[in-house]
């Protein structure tokens, strides 16, 4: 019959099918097999690792060639006082900085304020810019930040 409406019309016949099928139960099971692929060690779950003396933000390297400047110093400092992150009062990381970098003993401590921000959170010419690094994290807050008048805010927690 089909082809009888071809050859009279000469334009194919459309056929609409109805399809239903009812579930049972709308909750289906699967078994799922995870292939997880880890080199033996677990995930991260900080922004920047210390292996060596190097660090990693997210597995890569950073800042590899320039140990020697002050921005790097000054985040060594950082990380010395709080590698998983936190807060670091003011008077803490002069110190640090003071025994790592002895030519600032002479410095005021407002001078070492501006020293610290600069150094860490300048976006010109401080660590998160040479180390490139976004200025946000997954999380929406900043790797580094400054606390007025308190400290510095190390954000290395993922999550």
């Amino acid at each position: 019959m089909v082809r009888d409406y071809q050859k009279i019309t000469g334009t194919p016949q459309k056929v609409i099918h109805e399809h239903t099928h009812h579930f049972d139960n709308n909750i289906q099971e699967k078994d799922m097999v995870l292939n997880h692929r880890y080199d033996g060690t677990k995930p991260d779950s900080f922004y920047i690792i210390k292996k060596g003396d190097d660090f990693y933000y997210n597995g890569l390297p950073i800042l590899a060639s320039k140990k020697n400047t002050d921005y790097y110093k000054v985040f060594c400092a950082l990380y010395a006082k709080l590698p998983e992150g936190g807060k670091v009062p003011y008077k803490v990381l002069i110190a640090e900085i003071v025994s790592r970098m002895p030519e600032m003993k002479n410095k005021s401590d407002d001078e070492m304020r501006k020293f610290i921000q600069r150094n860490l959170t300048d976006k010109n010419n401080g660590f998160i810019r040479y180390a490139d690094i976004p200025e946000t994290e997954d999380n929406g807050h900043p790797l580094i930040s400054v606390v007025r008048g308190s400290g510095v805010l190390f954000n290395n927690k993922k999550g």
